[in-house]
C-alpha cells in the first residue's frame, strides 16, 4: 500500500490531543500507554518510539520518549530516471516528548500537524493497524485453507475482526498455513549455455553452498569429466556461485539475460531504454 498524495494536506490534532493526553496525568508509564492508544484509537494515528533513555529507577521504565508518528521516517532519495519505490514514508512532522518530573510523566512538547490523512481506510498503509493477534491468526486459519478468494478472506477478516488487509496480507498468511507445506529448491543442469537438454535434475530442501557444492561432486561422478566446463550460466544466488567457484575452479561464472534484464529494468522508467538494453544483453547472450 502506499502512502502518498499529490496535493498538500494539513492535518490539525490539537484539540485531540489536548483532551485526550495533555489533561490527564500520568504517575506511571502504564498511564501514558492507555493514553496514547486511547488517542491513537480516536485519531486514527499510529506514534513509534524514535527515540527513548530507561530510568534507573524500579517503579518509572522510561526518564524520556519521543513519540513519532508511523508516516514520519523520509523517503529515500531516488535518482534521475529511476522508478520511484512504494513506501508509506512521507516526512510527517508530528510527535510529542514524554519525560520523568520528579514522580509523574508530562508532555514536555507536541506537534500533531500531519501531512496525511488521519482516517480508518488510509491506516491501510500502516501494517501494524493490519495486524491480526496469534489467536486471530489460528482461528483464520481455515478460512485461509478452504478460500482461493483473497477478497472472500479480507470480507471474512473485516466482518469478525473490523481489520482491512490487503492482497499481501493474504498471500503472506496462506505461505505460512498451507497443507503440506515444504521447504524444497530445484536445481537444473542442461548443456549449450542453458539451452539444450536438461542432464541432471536435483533436489534440496536448504539451498546453502554445502549442499549445492555436494549436488555439483555428484554430478561430476555421474557425468565423468566436468571439470573442463568453461561456463556456467546460472541466477544470482549465492550459494550456487560459490559452490561452482569450489567445485569449478577455471570455470566462467555468467549472469543468465532473465536476471540481467530484470536488474537493469528495476533502475530506469524509459520503455524504450528497457527494450533496448533487453536487446543488447539478448544479442550478447546468442554471441556467446
Amino acid at each position: 500500500c502506499l502512502a502518498c498524495s499529490s496535493r498538500e494536506i494539513n492535518v490539525d490534532l490539537k484539540a485531540a490531543f489536548e483532551n485526550v493526553v495533555l489533561n490527564r496525568r500520568f504517575f506511571s508509564w502504564e498511564d501514558v500507554e492507555r493514553a496514547v492508544e486511547e488517542f491513537q484509537s480516536i485519531t486514527f494515528t499510529h506514534y513509534i518510539h524514535s527515540q527513548s533513555q530507561r530510568a534507573s529507577f524500579s517503579s518509572f521504565k522510561y526518564n524520556f520518549v519521543v513519540f513519532k508518528c508511523a508516516f514520519g521516517n523520509k523517503r529515500k532519495l531516488q535518482g534521475t530516471g529511476q522508478r520511484n519505490k512504494l513506501s508509506k514514508y512521507l516526512d510527517c512532522k508530528s510527535l510529542f516528548r514524554v519525560v520523568l518530573n520528579v514522580n509523574e510523566y508530562i508532555v514536555r512538547s507536541y506537534i500533531m500537524t500531519h501531512n496525511h490523512p488521519c482516517t480508518k481506510s488510509f491506516m491501510r498503509c500502516d501494517p501494524w493497524f493490519r495486524r491480526l493477534s496469534e489467536e486471530e491468526k489460528e482461528n483464520l486459519n481455515p478460512v485461509l485453507q478452504q478460500s482461493s478468494s483473497c477478497d472472500a478472506v479480507m470480507e471474512h477478516v473485516r466482518n469478525k475482526y473490523q481489520k482491512e488487509l490487503i492482497s499481501d496480507d493474504i498471500r503472506n498468511m496462506k505461505s505460512k498455513t498451507a497443507l503440506g507445506r515444504f521447504s524444497m529448491f530445484q536445481l537444473v543442469i542442461t548443456d549449450n549455455m542453458g539451452r539444450g537438454r536438461p542432464v541432471m535434475f536435483a533436489w534440496t530442501k536448504k539451498e546453502f553452498t554445502e549442499d549445492v557444492r555436494w549436488i555439483l561432486n555428484m554430478f561430476q561422478e555421474i557425468m565423468g569429466d566436468t571439470s573442463s566446463t568453461e561456463t556456467f550460466v546460472m541466477d544470482s544466488s549465492h550459494a550456487e556461485t560459490a559452490a561452482v567457484s569450489q567445485t569449478h575452479r577455471n570455470a566462467n561464472i555468467q549472469l543468465c539475460s532473465f536476471h540481467v534484464c530484470r536488474a537493469l529494468c528495476r533502475k530506469t522508467r524509459d520503455r524504450r531504454a528497457k527494450a533496448y538494453l533487453c536487446r543488447l544483453v539478448s544479442t550478447e547472450s546468442k554471441r556467446r
